[in-house]
C-alpha cells in the first residue's frame, strides 16, 4: 500500500509540525527544526511584563538555542495567545509558533499541557 502524505495549511501558513506535550512547571520543552533549536518555558513572576522574551543563548557555539520565556501565561487555567509568534526564518520564509496552554494541578504542583503548531509562511 502506498504511503499517504497529508499536508495542512491555513490561508497564510503551512503547518510543518504539531502536537501535544506535557511539561512540568519548573521545566521546559525544546524543539529542533532543521538546525534551529528553540527552548520554551512558562513562568509566573507577579510583574506586569511583555507577554514573552526571546534571546539567543550560547551564541556562536554548536549548542546555540533561542530561549523563549512566556510570562504570566500559566496563571490561567487555559490560554491561547491571540497572535502567531514569529521566531525566525527558514528557506526565506517566516517560521512561526502558535500554541494553547492548559494547567494540570497535582496537589501543590502544576504541569502544563502545551498544544502547538509550528508554521511556515506560504
Amino acid at each position: 500500500m502506498e504511503t499517504l502524505t497529508v499536508k495542512t495549511f491555513t490561508p497564510d501558513h503551512e503547518v510543518i509540525a504539531d502536537g501535544v506535550v506535557i511539561i512540568p512547571s519548573d521545566s521546559y520543552v525544546e524543539f529542533l527544526i532543521q538546525n534551529l533549536k528553540y527552548r520554551l518555558s512558562f513562568t509566573n513572576d507577579g510583574e506586569e511584563r511583555v507577554h514573552y522574551s526571546a534571546s539567543v543563548k550560547e551564541k556562536d557555539t554548536s549548542n546555540a538555542y533561542m530561549d523563549i520565556v512566556f510570562y504570566n501565561v500559566p496563571s490561567l487555567l487555559f490560554t491561547t495567545p491571540s497572535n502567531v509568534i514569529e521566531l525566525g526564518t527558514m528557506e526565506g520564509k517566516k517560521l512561526c509558533l502558535r500554541f494553547s496552554l492548559s494547567t494540570i494541578q497535582r496537589g501543590n504542583i502544576s504541569d502544563y499541557v502545551l498544544m502547538y503548531n509550528w508554521l511556515m509562511e506560504k
